[in-house]
C-alpha cells in the first residue's frame, strides 16, 4: 500500500519508479489533500487500484490512456463524489465499484459501459433508483443496494445470470421482477426491510439458494416453488403476515436455520420433519395451536422456540432430538410436558 499526505511525495515517487511497473495496488487514504490531480507516470503498464475512503477529496482526475486499466475503485465514505461518476463510463475494465456511505442520489447512465463490473456496492445513500443501463453489467456477482430509497427494482436484474448476492434489505420495495428468477446462480439474497407482501414464484429457480433474508415485510405467503430452492441452508421470514407454510418446505432438506417468529401460523407442515438437518427452529410469537409429530425426525435439532404461542401439548417425538439443548415453551396453555434429554434446558 502506498500511502502519501501530499502531491509533492506521490509525484516524486511515480518518478522515480517510472521506469518499472509502478502501480499494481495505488491505495491512498488521504487526510490533508481536497483534489487528487492528474496522474502523469508514462510508463504505468499494469491496472491501477484508487482507494478513496474517510476522507474529503471532492473529485479525481486521471488521464483519459489510464482509464481501461483502472479495475478497482473504491469511494466509500467519501463526499462530493458526484463530479467522479461522470466518468466513470470510461473505465470499461473495471470490476469493482464501491460506492458506499456516500450522500448519492443518483448514478449515471454510463455505467452500463462498464461490462466488466464483477462487484458493485452502492449501500448506504440516498438511491431511488438505478439506471437500467445497469443490466449491460453481466459479469456481475455481487450487487449491494441495501439501505437506500428504491421502491422498484428494473425487470433487468434478470440478466445477472452470475450473480451469486444481491442485497436488497432495507429500501421501500413492494414487489420483485420475476426476472429475479433468471438469476440462477444466486446463492444469497437478502430483502430484509421492506414492504413487500409477496415473492415472485421463479425464486423457484434459483436453485442454488443458501440463504434466503424475508424478514420484516408484509408477506402473507410464501410461493410453493420454494421448495425446489433444495441447497436452502438458512431461511429468515419472520415479522410477516404469514397464515401459512407451504408443504414443499419440506424439500428444503439442507434447511438449518428456519426463522418463522412474529407470523400468524396456526400450523405448521408435517413436512417440516424431512428437514433433518434442522438446528434452530424459531417459531416464537405466532397462534401456533399443535406442533407436528414429525419434528422428532429433527435430530440435528439445538434450539427451538415456541413461546407466546397457544400450545396445549407437546408431541412425545420430540424426545427423539437428542441434540436440543434450548425448548422455550414459555407462554402457552400446556399443562405438562414430555420427557426430554437430560441436558436440554426447558422454559415453560
Amino acid at each position: 500500500m502506498l500511502s502519501y499526505d501530499t502531491i509533492d511525495e506521490l509525484t516524486e515517487y511515480c518518478e522515480k519508479k517510472s521506469n518499472i511497473t509502478l502501480v499494481s495496488k495505488l491505495f491512498h487514504e488521504a487526510t490533508k489533500m481536497k483534489i487528487i490531480y492528474k496522474i502523469n507516470a508514462e510508463n504505468i503498464n499494469d491496472q491501477i487500484h484508487y482507494r478513496l475512503k474517510l476522507n474529503y477529496w471532492q473529485y479525481m482526475k486521471l488521464d483519459e490512456k489510464y482509464y481501461n486499466r483502472v479495475y478497482y475503485l473504491e469511494f466509500s465514505l467519501s463526499r462530493k463524489v458526484e463530479a467522479t461518476l461522470g466518468s466513470i463510463g470510461n473505465c470499461v475494465q473495471l470490476q469493482k465499484l464501491d460506492l458506499r456511505g456516500n450522500q448519492l442520489i443518483s448514478i449515471p447512465e454510463s455505467i452500463g459501459n462498464c461490462v466488466q463490473l464483477q462487484s458493485f456496492y452502492l449501500n448506504r445513500n440516498k438511491l431511488r433508483s438505478i439506471p437500467e443501463s445497469i443490466g449491460n453489467c453481466v459479469q456481475l456477482q455481487a450487487l449491494d443496494l441495501s439501505e437506500n430509497q428504491f421502491s422498484s427494482i428494473p425487470e433487468s436484474i434478470g440478466n445477472y445470470v452470475q450473480l451469486q448476492t444481491l442485497y436488497l434489505s432495507w429500501n421501500l420495495l413492494s414487489s420483485i421482477p420475476e426476472s429475479i428468477g433468471n438469476c440462477v446462480q444466486l446463492q444469497t439474497l437478502y430483502l430484509g426491510g421492506n414492504q413487500l407482501s409477496s415473492i415472485p414464484e421463479s425464486i423457484g429457480n434459483c436453485v442454488q439458494l443458501q440463504t434466503l433474508y424475508l424478514s420484516r415485510n408484509k408477506l402473507s405467503s410464501i410461493p410453493e416453488s420454494i421448495g425446489n430452492c433444495v441447497q436452502l441452508q438458512k431461511l429468515y421470514l419472520g415479522h410477516n403476515e404469514l397464515s401459512s407454510i407451504p408443504e414443499s418446505i419440506g424439500n428444503c432438506v439442507q434447511l438449518q436455520t428456519l426463522n418463522l417468529s412474529w407470523n400468524l401460523l396456526s400450523s405448521i407442515p408435517e413436512s417440516t420433519g424431512n428437514c433433518v438437518q434442522l438446528q434452530t427452529l424459531n417459531l416464537w410469537n405466532n397462534k401456533l395451536s399443535s406442533i407436528p409429530e414429525s419434528i422428532g425426525n429433527c435430530v440435528q435439532l439445538q434450539t427451538l422456540d415456541l413461546n407466546w404461542n397457544q400450545l396445549r401439548n407437546i408431541p412425545e417425538s420430540i424426545g427423539n432430538c437428542v441434540q436440543l439443548r434450548t425448548l422455550d415453551l414459555k407462554n402457552n396453555q400446556l399443562s405438562s410436558i414430555p420427557k426430554l434429554i437430560k441436558k436440554c434446558r426447558v422454559y415453560w
